[in-house]
């Protein structure tokens, strides 16, 4: 009688020689496959499908004229790196989509074996946080993982209490996980608006999105204003709107441009894909920048933000995240010490001043700012200035700006 019910064969004789060879020291060699069919009560067919897939897997190594054996464990195993679903839609950001290639790039470079996992959470699920990628919880369960890089997806205990128990290396994003990479965005925070009350400005609005709860933000923004002398109205905080929902940022700045007859002298906004939208808004109002309003918006470098008044970017670099993820993971996995659990991607200030003039706007004033690094605006190719080429650019997108439609609004609708 055989051991396996026939419609599952192959997968329980897999699973089976799988525990077998997870205990068995590397360079053991494994009994024929003549043997191991009659062991199973199963065919010899089944057998050397079986072996041959945990061949390619890496967990046996076949030597002609001699047998298979088992292998190196660590050769069995790859990095993984986890990202959410959503880094491929449209509108849903650079950073973390540029992590990931850098990150998969460098492992590779290293030697890691590296492979990607694309999985999602299921909002329809009443667990929270479940995460749906059959392939990578299929090779948790099967212990394949020698190291885990996440990005952007948030622990659950389904697939972390395994990697735990075996402790496998695991870096993800602080404050999450235990051992990551963080940037301050409270800092960047503290960055941008210390940046506009130097300037001089004092009625400061402010663009955030919803990862921060926005009594928190408001409370911690209004109170890092308090200390520089200068007060937070609340008609000029946004922060209620995901910025992967096309629109938000302009619908978010027209609010605040035409939410009181008293308008801002300064703006913050902390995330690069509300800049984005933010922009047509500001053409479309006829915003004078920054003769009426100083801009301070957050960029991920590299993403070629591009704006057709001087704005100061608060940058931070992917690539660098990425490499300090990548050069704690494979600490942890060669298990050498490691001097921090956490370690931090700063902030930098550039700024764009040297774009073209807005024929409808007034002469762009003296400010602090810093050389642009933009090649894409000061280096032409063709021989053409500068000034002509930007002044064709911002006109012709100051004509698709006047064509947009009213974004639909889920709240009153403004004037």
């Amino acid at each position: 009688m055989a051991i396996f019910k026939q419609e599952t064969l192959s997968d329980q004789l897999a699973e089976r020689l799988l525990e077998e060879v997870k205990v068995l020291p590397a360079g053991h060699r494994l009994a024929s496959v003549r043997k191991l069919a009659s062991r199973f009560s199963v065919s010899t067919v089944t057998v050397s499908k079986v072996m041959m897939c945990l061949i390619q897997q890496g967990w046996l190594v076949s030597r002609q004229g001699s047998g298979v054996y088992v292998a190196n464990r660590e050769n069995a195993r790859h990095a993984g790196i986890l990202v959410n679903y959503y880094m491929g839609r449209p509108g849903a950001g650079y950073f973390y989509s540029r992590v990931c290639s850098t990150l998969k790039a460098q492992m590779e470079d290293i030697g890691y074996r590296t492979k990607v996992y694309i999985g999602f959470v299921d909002e329809s699920r009443k667990v929270k946080n479940k995460l749906i990628c059959m392939d990578f919880l299929d090779d948790v369960r099967q212990d394949r993982l020698q190291g885990l890089a996440v990005i952007d997806v948030l622990p659950h205990k389904e697939w972390m209490g395994c990697l735990r128990q075996r402790r496998t290396p695991v870096v993800g994003p602080f404050p999450f996980y235990k051992h990551g990479v963080m940037y301050d965005k409270l800092g960047m925070l503290r960055l941008g608006l210390e940046r506009l009350v130097e300037a001089g400005r004092r009625k400061i609005a402010i663009m955030a999105w919803e990862d921060l709860e926005k009594p928190l933000l408001f409370k911690t923004a209004a109170g890092i204003l308090k200390g520089l002398g200068v007060e937070l109205q609340e008609c000029w905080f946004r922060n209620d709107l995901k910025p992967t929902e096309p629109g938000v940022g302009w619908e978010s700045f027209r609010e605040i441009w035409l939410s009181a007859e008293e308008k801002p002298d300064g703006l913050l906004i902390t995330d690069d894909c509300l800049f984005r939208d933010a922009i047509a808004a500001m053409c479309e109002l006829k915003v004078r920048i920054p003769d009426d309003l100083m801009v301070v918006a957050h960029a991920n470098k590299g993403s070629g933000v591009f704006a057709p008044f001087p704005v100061s970017f608060i940058e931070i670099d992917p690539d660098e995240y990425a490499r300090k993820m990548g050069d704690l993971l494979v600490s942890m996995m060669k298990k050498e010490p490691v001097d921090t659990a956490v370690v931090e991607v700063p902030f930098r200030f550039f700024s764009n001043e040297r774009v073209p003039r807005d024929i409808s706007q007034k002469s762009v004033t003296q400010g602090k700012y810093s050389p642009n690094p933009v090649p894409s605006v000061n280096i032409l190719k063709n021989g053409s200035s500068a000034e002509s080429v930007g002044k064709k650019q911002h006109k012709e997108m100051a004509c698709l700006c006047s064509l947009l439609p009213p974004a639909p609004s889920r709240r009153t609708a403004l004037g």
